[in-house]
């Protein structure tokens, strides 16, 4: 038992002397690490201050930053409400969309009945315009044959008077001229609306003076619309007559008109012309 103790003793001290001898190898290391602590505690010590300062300079910062981080933090919560919102509406829209392609499916499908229906008016549209092209052409002929027709009736008329046949003169007139009366057989003349030595004398066709003469008609027949217009396909030619004035004379009424003839390349004519109508009841400038 004494010997066991003896051996375990001899062994520590053994084990000591192996341990001393491990640092005494290692000592010079140690010391090399001891020296390099040393240099790096004088460095922190030197920069600690210059580190201390800066701590100081940041701190007043510290407390807007994180005013600012939680005001974020309430902003991030009221993005993802906002977006869990957007999201609980995603099946209504994207069944509303679902609902505008079926719709757009079924006009899809009714395209080609319709562009049936279109092709079949376009047909229609190519015989009915030679027709209409044909009337337009009538129209026209019969509006530029009126002002024939009433200095036709002037000069029945004239006739009738010379052979003292007043009454006779009235049935001629009413029968050739029809709806249009005695009054505006005066008109028949386009000098009474247009100056002779005007640019209106020099350039209106025969169609534009038939079309301003009828326009001036319509405006002593209705003074209370204003104004009328007027315009020639042949020539390209337009104009209107304006009621400026009117006033009522023993003998009856008149109207003080403005006629305005626009012709090609921006030229345009404006004439006067006061207009009564007499004592024999027609239509005449005033004296």
């Amino acid at each position: 038992m004494r010997n066991a103790a003896l051996f375990s003793v001899a062994i520590a001290f053994f084990l000591v002397a192996i341990a001393l001898f491990y640092i005494g190898m290692n000592m010079p290391e140690l010391n090399r690490n001891l020296e390099r602590l040393s240099v790096a505690s004088d460095v922190v010590t030197e920069e600690f201050p210059g580190l201390l300062d800066t701590a100081n300079r940041l701190e007043p910062h510290v407390s807007p930053l994180l005013d600012e981080v939680a005001a974020s933090r309430l902003l991030v919560g009221q993005v993802v409400q906002e977006a869990a919102a957007y999201r609980s509406e995603l099946p209504a829209m994207m069944s509303r969309v679902d609902a505008m392609e079926s719709r757009l499916a079924a006009v899809q499908a009714q395209l080609p009945e319709v562009m049936t229906r279109l092709d079949a008016l376009l047909e229609e549209s190519k015989v009915w315009r030679p027709v209409t092209e044909s009337a337009l052409k009538e129209s026209e002929a019969w509006r530029s044959s009126i002002p024939d027709y009433l200095i036709r009736s002037e000069q029945l008329v004239a006739g009738a008077r010379q052979a003292g046949k007043e009454a006779s003169a009235g049935m001629v007139g009413g029968l050739i001229s029809g709806t249009l009366s005695l009054p505006f057989q005066a008109l028949a003349n386009v000098g009474v609306l247009i100056d002779r030595r005007s640019m209106s004398a020099r350039f209106l066709t025969d169609e534009d003076q038939a079309n301003l003469r009828n326009a001036a008609i319509h405006m002593l027949q209705n003074p209370e619309e204003g104004l009328a217009s007027w315009s020639s396909v042949g020539s390209g030619h337009a104009g209107t007559v304006e009621v400026v004035e009117s006033a009522i004379r023993d003998e009856g009424p008149c109207h003080t008109l403005r006629i305005t003839n626009l012709f090609q390349q921006g030229k345009s004519d404006v004439m006067t012309r006061k207009i009564c109508r007499n004592v024999e009841g027609k239509w005449a400038l005033a004296k």
